[in-house]
């Protein structure tokens, strides 16, 4: 069988590392003049033409985009599964109620209720219970730095969460992403993830990444659905890294100002430059949880209209 030659160079390269990295180094350099002025205009003043200089450049902005992808999965990504939880989850049952998470010593299992939800007989939900064998110190040095790091990371993703409050929470803008299917098409998913997964004989659990098993199972079986899959992946890593880039820039832009005193510029006009900076990151936030939504949503749809997949 001829292998398929794949393109060493795909969308996700430029989107998700290149041109984030690239836009890193521009808005380092506009900072640069601020702090060594020689430098900047060292840097200005060079021949960016030359060929040497050009391909060095590609190398460290894709370089440099890889760090920030990865960053951008540990803090933009990781605050939205812990705000809203996965798609996968909240596209059927809805978002979660907290994001700190309960201190609790008991073992108790969680009753899932689904309404109007008619189960077959081999329809179960379960849900994984990781701190079955935990003793009460470990269960709760475990909840301790887990709230810490979710409390660390508010603080770093700040301008993303204080627009996030105000207009996600509490004027509702957040149902553009995190709205729930209506039942009866949750209900048919459900169904079906149930048949897909009895035929792979696997365990359906709620609390487990099962989106995963259905995503790459379409991935791989039916070619006409990879370029989705592809280009909604690439989206979602681009605006994912570039909310991080613009939180990042918001808080340098803040320690600048205010701080280092550095840039001299009228308040009222470093206020507005800060909400601005601040709602673009939240812009960029938002336009992640879509195409992340989609890109579940197309794993479920795929799902969903299988004919290969029923009883």
């Amino acid at each position: 069988m001829i292998m398929e030659n794949k393109r060493p160079f795909s969308l996700y390269d430029f989107l998700g590392y290149f041109a984030p990295g690239a836009l890193f180094l521009y808005i380092t350099l506009f900072f640069s003049k601020y702090y060594d002025d020689k430098l900047y205009r060292h840097i200005i003043d060079t021949n960016f033409g030359r060929v040497e200089l050009f391909v060095a450049f590609v190398i460290f902005a894709y370089v440099i985009g890889h760090s920030l992808n990865y960053l951008s999965s540990i803090t933009i990504e990781k605050y939205s599964v812990w705000m809203y939880g996965f798609p996968s989850y909240f596209l059927l049952f809805g978002t979660k109620k907290r994001y700190f998470k309960k201190l609790s010593f008991t073992n108790e299992v969680i009753d899932l209720k689904i309404n109007n939800f008619d189960s077959t007989e081999n329809f179960k939900i379960n849900f994984s219970i990781r701190n079955k064998e935990k003793s009460k110190f470990r269960l709760f040095f475990s909840w301790f730095f887990s709230c810490l790091w979710r409390l660390i990371l508010v603080i770093i993703l700040f301008p993303i969460f204080l627009f996030d409050f105000i207009i996600g929470r509490i004027f509702k803008l957040k149902l553009f992403y995190t709205n729930q299917l209506d039942i009866v098409l949750s209900n048919a998913i459900l169904n079906k993830i149930n048949i897909l997964f009895a035929k792979l004989n696997i365990q359906f659990l709620i609390g487990t990444d099962y989106f995963r098993v259905i995503s790459h199972y379409y991935y791989e079986n039916y070619e006409k659905h990879q370029l989705r899959y592809d280009n909604y992946v690439a989206l979602y890593g681009f605006t994912r890294t570039l909310a991080f880039i613009f939180c990042i820039t918001t808080w340098l832009f803040a320690y600048l100002v205010f701080f280092s005193n550095v840039i001299c510029l009228d308040k009222s006009f470093c206020y507005w430059v800060l909400f601005l900076l601040g709602s673009i990151s939240y812009i960029f936030f938002m336009a992640f949880m879509k195409f992340y939504r989609r890109y579940t949503l197309v794993g479920f749809m795929c799902l969903l209209v299988d004919k290969n997949n029923e009883l």
